[in-house]
């Protein structure tokens, strides 16, 4: 199933007391193994994200590259995968 993300965000927009709700209920009693079914689900949904048609993680905050992402855009540049991690590529902490 695909998300799209504009009418996701018109729904919350428009739902917000109710999700404001949820995820107080959520943080106030969170389901058993929650930070490891985030990831488990993170994984599950980048796999279906086409981050070129979409780009609003690189809008709103810093980008996360897969291998297969720095071979694309280094040789796009003409740079070595190493190269380009070096210049312009910092790993976060």
């Amino acid at each position: 199933m695909t998300v799209n993300l504009r009418s996701f965000k018109q729904l919350v927009r428009h739902r917000k007391k109710k999700f404001v709700q949820f995820l107080s209920r959520l943080r106030a009693n969170p389901p058993a193994q929650l930070d490891r079914l985030a990831a488990t689900i993170d994984k599950e949904i980048w796999k279906e994200v086409d981050c070129i048609t979409c780009a609003n993680c690189c809008k709103t905050m810093t980008p996360t590259y897969s291998q297969k992402d720095i071979k694309r855009i280094s040789a796009h540049f003409d740079l070595s995968p190493k190269a380009f991690r070096e210049k312009w590529l910092e790993k976060d902490k």
